[in-house]
């Protein structure tokens, strides 16, 4: 870029300041490539003090990172309406995968929903201790609590859980997996598996399995079937289980 220089009798350049650096001919001078000319085209001035420099220049100005612009007369990288500043990025309103739809201030946006909450991380969620479930174009909100045998949020998408469980978006809870039961027993959580040892044949829902007869049902305090009929056992003949 081209700056105004200072001729010398033997037809050279002197250039006007430390930060400026003459061309190989010496016939005009530029800035250090870590300095941008200003809007008097005449200072050097240091980029490397700009917030979001993205480390180079564009055509004689300091170029910005994470969509940011540079403004000349601020001598700053700046974030352009309708953009808002987020986790130190200029990111768009609007965006179908953040659910935010229009921008509030320099560094919110609003949301898709009513019972949807800014996140200063550049997206909308259900809020603190809260997992966002997205089942299509559905969301559910769901509160991380023992309800959903949860001790916590893991983050905007899941809820934490307590050994052995894991979360379960599609039942929106911390579950055990496809073939095993939860058991609250005294000393917590555990998983159990609903198999035939238990006098089970399949999993019914997260707290209880099939048994293998009408004439048994699910203790939800041994966590295994049992029979119906009070004083009575569980045996196994040809014919199946009575």
């Amino acid at each position: 870029m081209w700056v105004f220089t200072i001729s010398t009798n033997l037809g050279a350049c002197i250039c006007q300041n430390p930060l400026q650096l003459p061309s190989t001919n010496g016939s005009f001078c530029f800035c250090n490539p870590t300095y941008a000319i200003t809007s008097t085209t005449t200072v050097c001035f240091d980029c490397r003090t700009v917030l979001y420099f993205s480390n180079s220049t564009v055509n004689g100005s300091c170029g910005c990172s994470n969509n940011f612009m540079w403004n000349n007369t601020s001598l700053s990288c700046n974030c352009p309406s309708p953009y808002v500043v987020s986790g130190g990025q200029c990111i768009a309103c609007g965006s179908n995968n953040t659910y935010t739809v229009a921008k509030v201030t320099a560094i919110s946006c609003s949301c898709a929903h009513t019972y949807l909450y800014w996140n200063p991380l550049g997206y909308c969620d259900c809020g603190p201790n809260t997992a966002m479930v997205i089942n299509g174009t559905v969301i559910h909100c769901v509160v991380c609590n023992s309800t959903v045998y949860s001790i916590g949020q893991k983050d905007s998408y899941s809820c934490l859980c307590p050994s052995p469980l894991s979360w379960n978006p599609i039942t929106r809870l911390c579950d055990c997996g496809s073939t095993a039961v939860i058991a609250n027993t005294s000393t917590g959580y555990q998983c159990i598996v609903c198999s035939s040892s238990i006098w089970a044949n399949g999993k019914h829902n997260a707290t209880a399995c099939i048994c293998l007869s009408t004439a048994l049902y699910w203790s939800y305090t041994t966590f295994q079937c049992v029979c119906t009929q009070a004083n009575s056992v569980v045996f196994l003949t040809a014919g199946g289980v009575h």
